[in-house]
């Protein structure tokens, strides 16, 4: 309820810090598995040291694999391998240990062994499938009104043996087939509980036209007509590569002194080499090699087009994801500058291949990624030889996040009036925080602040902003990211850059505004000497789509992973920077 962009562990690739303006609260991704080879279960699981959650876990019979997920205990859907008797994986820095028995039509009985600090527990989950394979599904879609964006949902209905089941997607908050509990029905109108750290309710009734739907979740109520539709995603990525490849791909794994492995794919071009070379860094969230988001793989599809250009590109999963094992660390301290220390150790890597040459190597970074790019190339100008920012910020954090909320409240028609409301209270609150105010006058702050977002988003009047609402944005505001994000000036380090350095950003980024970030980035690497190239793209969004508005809605709307003739320019530059012939 503190963000209408997803919060920086759900819109995952974006510059994505809390923007504290309302919106619905969910605070991990729940993007589950679906196809005829998943079977799958939910239900309620009690340990010992936290309530009971709802808990969803499935089994891909194909690749071997299985998925845990929980919204309440921010246990985002985790791929878990097979290990002798148990499930296995990691998330955040934790591990994760599963047992259980059970069969397709039949309850599943799981015992959670370890799931990061907590277990063991067991519970008794219910067959739930997924119901888009369900023969006689109906799917219903609509958006959610909300200051900001229209928030996309479609709730899928179908009969599993002989009961009522329901399921939810909520693509821009990476919310996909994801159960609804049914905690009470009459046959025409249902109420379903979607479980996350803060539960929404939704009271659905059936009518000849489709269904009119309650969502309720804390302090926000919103009422929305549900119509059919297709009950499979009809999203197309036609960008994502396809085999076969005109070069090798190599699978690299590098330990940190601290503990962690960074794990990703080296893409290679055909040829002997040694090959120029850049590592791609990914904005701000847990993200995989591909910075996958909306089903889009933007850093897959960067990668692909470099590597058929004669560029060796090294794509890593973020430390705690994927194959990046955490080993032993602590990873939830970790800031912008703990990243960098993780591009320098792959850079260091990349200089002892033999077919990379040592002296061409760069690094490419988006969102967040472009402010740690040029934390590295500031450091190592020993090892870093051009550097290539993607919608990279050029000023502090507060400033990004005041100009970030007024563009894209301004963008979805608020008023001028109530968008310079807001901004003037979220502005209040991120000085308090840099100030280290008292506690109780920062959380006083953001009640003040949630209370301005309810009256933009026409809430009623008997609604009162509620503790876990303002422990949420407390939790967010106070953690050492955040604080990191707000004190770090991009300048200081863009001013020490001595390699060539390229900045774009689209005309239509409300993330990271282009007016506000792109003259500040070529100020800052001028100042200090250093030979600096802008590009304002017109007609582009964040993720560097092609885009009406701009806004965060339109992003998984959009087919268009990364706009073909913006790949153009950075293929183009980076072969000028290593000698390659246009």
């Amino acid at each position: 309820m503190v963000s209408t962009t997803p919060s920086a562990n759900s819109i995952r690739h974006t510059l994505n810090v809390p923007r504290l303006c309302g919106a619905i609260a969910l605070t991990w991704s729940i993007a589950l598995p679906t196809g005829a080879d998943i079977l799958r279960w939910g239900g309620m699981v009690d340990p010992p040291q936290l309530d009971a959650a709802f808990v969803v876990f499935s089994i891909d019979t194909e690749q071997q694999k299985a998925t845990i997920a929980s919204l309440p205990w921010n246990l985002p859907a985790t791929t878990l391998e097979h290990n002798s008797q148990f499930w296995t994986g990691h998330i955040g820095g934790q591990q994760i240990a599963v047992m259980g028995s059970g069969e397709a039509g039949k309850s599943y009985t799981i015992e959670m062994m370890k799931i990061g600090p907590l277990g063991p527990a067991k519970g008794t989950l219910q067959w739930m499938p997924p119901l888009g394979s369900i023969e006689g599904v109906r799917a219903f879609g609509g958006s959610l009104d909300l200051p900001g964006m229209e928030l996309d949902i479609t709730i899928r209905l179908a009969e599993v043996d002989g009961a009522l089941q329901a399921e939810i997607d909520i693509p821009l908050q990476l919310v996909d087939a994801t159960p609804l509990r049914m905690t009470a029905s009459d046959g025409v109108q249902h109420t379903l509980v979607l479980d996350a750290p803060t539960p929404a309710e939704l009271i659905v009734t059936e009518t000849p036209s489709g269904l009119t739907c309650t969502f309720t979740q804390a302090s926000v109520k919103l009422d929305v007509n549900l119509k059919p539709t297709s009950a499979t995603s009809t999203m197309q990525r036609p960008q994502t590569p396809k085999p076969p490849f005109p070069y090798t791909e190599d699978s690299i794994r590098v330990r940190h002194p601290e503990g962690h492995t960074l794990a990703g794919t080296l893409t290679i071009p055909q040829g002997s080499g040694p090959h120029p070379a850049v590592v791609l860094i990914s904005g701000s969230g847990s993200q995989d090699r591909d910075e996958t988001l909306f089903g889009h793989k933007p850093f897959w599809v960067l990668a692909d087009h470099l590597s058929r250009h004669g560029i060796a590109v090294l794509r890593y999963d973020d430390r705690g994801v994927g194959e990046s094992h955490p080993g032993n660390a602590t990873l939830s301290d970790d800031t912008s500058l703990d990243y960098a220390g993780d591009v320098e150790l792959l850079v260091d890597h990349l200089r002892t291949r033999g077919d990379i040459d040592p002296t061409h190597i760069g690094l490419m970074g988006h969102s967040e990624g472009g402010l740690i790019a040029p934390i590295v190339a500031a450091k190592r100008q020993d090892a870093v030889h051009f550097i290539v920012l993607l919608a990279g910020p050029g000023v502090p954090g507060g400033d990004i996040l005041s100009a970030q909320v007024e563009a894209m409240l301004l963008a979805a028609g608020e008023s001028p009036e109530q968008v310079a409301e807001v901004t003037k209270r979220q502005g209040a609150v991120l000085d308090a925080v840099v100030s280290d105010a008292p506690d109780e006058e920062i959380r006083a702050l953001i009640r003040g602040l949630i209370e301005a977002q309810m009256v933009m988003a026409d809430a009623t009047a008997d609604m009162t902003v509620d503790d876990d609402t303002v422990d949420t944005a407390m939790a967010q505001l106070s953690s050492a990211w955040m604080r990191a994000f707000l004190d770090l000036d991009p300048a200081e380090h863009l001013a020490k850059v001595r390699c060539p350095v390229l900045a774009l950003n689209g005309a239509l980024d409300l993330q990271v505004p282009v007016d506000q970030n792109l003259p500040a980035i070529k100020q800052a690497v001028q100042s200090g000497g250093g030979d600096v190239t802008i590009h304002r793209l017109e007609g582009l969004n964040h993720l560097f789509q092609p885009a009406t508005k701009g806004t965060l809605d339109e992003y998984p709307r959009i087919e268009t992973t990364f706009d073909p003739a913006a790949m153009a320019i950075i293929t183009n530059w980076i072969r000028t920077q290593v000698g390659l012939t246009q």
